[in-house]
């Protein structure tokens, strides 16, 4: 994955334009599937605001309908998850990530997509370019379903439509005032949000970070900080020379960085920090009342819109925090789009799919309605895109996102379908030291001892011990 952003070059793209957002070649039939309605949900994240933007056009050039229903988070998982698992067929296309489909691939709730991608009378490849994706975040979409390995390999299972990895916006303004360093480790995080709570006082805070008891409360800020203090190639699991998984979130390192990280959240953090979202904590960074937010890059959109912001202007950023002496890291997801195998409109579903994935649906997204960070080569690297992103922080953001999409991110988990159980039981023993009800080593422990339980009671082993 090294240095794969810097190396791509612009794919111009010789398509007849329809509508502000639309293209196709003349020899190839949009109309065919006209008349036909389709069903899409959505998770409430901009992506999904700036793919209803551009629907009209998409029902315009090809007579199909679209209904769509949005839904906060928690409960966009939690119905979607329930609607797979009945098998009705309700929803043709939804959102998805690498992590929740090693779930839904397992369970035969996804149909793979090359089938429709490489079928010249299904996709308009001259002006689709599919090339134009991004490989990585093509195969953090695929999984060939053997449990503990084959990441990058087996179907297509969904088209990454955003990438996120994580870095850490900080209010520079406040860290010059008390002459604090841009955080580079843990500890240099942990004291400077110290330092800006104690010199600020008051309703401000040094950091914020999410809360919830939720995988996600691990699986963004949190987790891209532990990976630089693991000894094992994922933070999750490892398979042992039994041919069994061993749980290794308790690990020394792990133990260590958590440790330092909750203690930072209950010294310079919020008194509710166990019901923040991650759309809390970015509206609360973007009020001003807040030091550092350790989490998605794309984020500064908002930061920086001095329409509905109160930081404009005042943040750069840095890659996420290390152990003293190590390496950045930073996890890595993609929402992404993906069918149900259950859908009843399979291929006018795929049309949807390859419209929302082009690079013409992705510059208007970006440009008119914030989809940040666009997964086609030729739209990041659009010279109108560039000149937006190139600014935000002086030049710290494109920086950050550069160094992680072209060497420290990656997906950092090892594929199983309970990932979801794992991240929740995780997030909660965040809550336990927290609020001191175990000490950080018990906590982990227990977690780790009750996450090998629940991949046991599911059946969850390693491919070759099944």
């Amino acid at each position: 994955m090294k240095k794969w952003l810097a190396l791509l070059t612009v794919v111009v793209l010789l398509t007849t334009v329809v509508g502000t957002a639309f293209a196709q070649d003349p020899g190839f039939d949009w109309k065919k599937y006209e008349g036909t309605e389709l069903s899409l949900i959505l998770n409430k994240h901009p992506y999904s605001e700036s793919l209803i933007g551009l629907l009209p056009d998409f029902e315009e050039a090809t007579g199909i309908s679209v209904n769509y229903e949005i839904l906060a988070e928690e409960e966009y998982f939690e119905k979607l998850r329930l609607e797979l698992s009945t098998g009705t067929g309700q929803y043709d296309v939804f959102m998805t990530g690498p992590m929740l489909e090693w779930e839904y691939a397992s369970a035969g709730w996804l149909e793979p997509l090359e089938p429709y991608l490489e079928d010249p009378e299904m996709t308009d490849l001259e002006w689709y370019q599919p090339d134009d994706l991004f490989a990585p975040l093509m195969a953090a979409n695929r999984w060939d379903l053997n449990v503990g390995s084959g990441y990058g390999e087996g179907h297509q299972w969904a088209i990454p439509v955003m990438v996120e990895t994580y870095v850490i916006p900080y209010r520079a303004d406040l860290f010059e005032k008390y002459g604090l360093e841009a955080p580079v480790t843990l500890p240099d995080m942990h004291d400077a949000a110290i330092a800006l709570r104690e010199g600020e006082g008051g309703e401000f805070y040094g950091v914020i970070t999410r809360g919830l008891r939720t995988m996600a409360t691990v699986a963004t800020g949190y987790v891209s900080t532990m990976m630089s203090y693991m000894d094992t190639p994922n933070p999750d699991m490892i398979i042992n020379d039994d041919g069994e998984f061993e749980v290794v979130i308790n690990q020394p390192g792990i133990v260590e960085a958590t440790d330092l990280w909750v203690d930072m959240i209950k010294q310079a953090g919020p008194p509710g920090w166990t019901s923040v979202t991650w759309y809390d904590g970015k509206e609360l960074f973007a009020s001003g009342q807040y030091g550092m937010y350790p989490d998605c890059d794309f984020f500064a959109y908002s930061y920086e819109n001095p329409e509905t912001s109160q930081v404009a202007g005042k943040v750069k950023y840095a890659l996420s925090a290390s152990k003293p002496g190590g390496e950045p890291s930073s996890a890595l997801w993609t929402w992404a789009l993906a069918m149900s195998s259950e859908s009843k409109n399979k291929e006018a579903a795929w049309y949807l799919i390859q419209y929302a994935t082009s690079a013409e649906a992705f510059l208007t997204g970006t440009l008119e309605y914030n989809n940040y960070n666009p997964t086609r080569a030729s739209v990041l690297n659009d010279p109108d895109v560039v000149a937006i992103i190139g600014a935000w922080g002086e030049g710290t953001y494109l920086d950050a996102a550069n160094a992680n999409l072209g060497e420290y991110a990656r997906v950092a988990w090892t594929p199983q379908p309970e990932f979801n159980a794992l991240g929740d039981r995780w997030a909660e023993a965040l809550h336990e030291i927290w609020t001191g009800t175990k000490d950080t080593q018990t906590a982990l422990d227990d977690a780790a001892l009750d996450i090998k339980d629940m991949l046991d009671m599911a059946g969850v082993v390693p491919a070759a011990s099944e």
